[in-house]
């Protein structure tokens, strides 16, 4: 990313720009190597080459990637549990295993609660924007884009609170993270290299966009990261109405009980918050008339 190239208030907001950038690009150490990424970009990889790549990524990812293969909307209906991790990355598919070991190492890459809830934003913006897209019935690659392009849409934000943290006497304005945070969002995915192009569309900076005849893919991403910034401003999560599985066993899948599942896979349970609702067949029952 060229910063010279980047529209600036003033020329002081470059200075600390660069600097930001130069901080995320050469100190921020993600939890995996790049050899990672050229492994799973390879479409013929063998899979004992695939099933070494979980001894060189941190545990925690791992697990939760075994979490999320094994999560209701890939295993838990259908198709059974994963064992290995070869199985977790056919499940999930390569490049899609690919962008959330990414998005996954930077969100573990600091403790600080602050920056967790940031980072679950981020996962909350991909599993609402996925929600949206299949709702709209748009092609799966499009689905996948969606998904995707909402966990980087705030990376750049990430890499300045870890700048803050580094910087303790420095504290840049809101209106220049707002302002400026895509940029810190596209040098870093171009620097990790290896992933998606369409990455960088969603994240730079654009008007809300529309296709001949429907959303184009980054107005999606911004649909959800609106619907899921507004509720975590007022709650610190996201905060869901929706029926729930019944006691009878009549309604065993919900979009609530669905969202509830990947994000405790992702282990941010904490971080949504569903509030029951009568499912279409209880409300029925209640509306005919009891024996006296």
């Amino acid at each position: 990313m060229d910063l010279n190239h980047v529209p600036v208030e003033q020329e002081t907001d470059r200075e600390l720009l660069r600097d930001i950038q130069d901080y995320g690009l050469k100190e921020i150490r993600v939890g995996f190597s790049s050899d990672i990424l050229a492994i799973l970009d390879d479409a013929e990889a063998k899979s004992s080459k695939i099933e070494t790549l979980k001894d060189k990524l941190d545990k925690e990812i791992v697990l939760r990637l075994f979490a999320i293969g094994n999560s209701v909307r890939y295993g838990k209906l259908s198709a059974g549990s994963v064992h290995t991790f070869f199985d977790v990355v056919m499940r999930l598919g390569m490049t899609y295993t690919k962008v959330l070991i990414a998005a996954l190492s930077i969100a573990t890459l600091s403790h600080d609660p602050a920056y967790e809830a940031a980072s679950a934003r981020s996962f909350a913006t991909s599993l609402m924007g996925r929600l949206l897209a299949q709702k709209m019935r748009l092609p799966e690659d499009d689905v996948r884009k969606v998904e995707l392009g909402a966990l980087f849409l705030e990376v750049g934000k990430l890499v300045i609170r870890l700048y803050h943290a580094a910087h303790p006497g420095i504290r840049a304005p809101s209106e220049f993270i707002n302002r400026y945070h895509p940029y810190i969002g596209i040098a870093l995915v171009e620097h990790m290299e290896l992933l998606p192009e369409f990455l960088v569309e969603i994240i730079s900076p654009h008007t809300f966009t529309f296709e001949e005849d429907a959303f184009s893919v980054a107005a999606i991403v911004d649909l959800a990261h609106s619907i899921v910034y507004e509720s975590f401003k007022r709650h610190g999560k996201l905060v869901i109405a929706s029926p729930l599985p019944d006691t009878d066993g009549y309604v065993t899948n919900t979009i609530g009980s669905l969202l509830e599942d990947q994000f405790t896979a992702l282990g941010l349970g904490q971080y949504i918050e569903v509030i029951p609702l009568p499912s279409r067949r209880e409300r029925l029952r209640a509306r005919q008339p009891q024996d006296v």
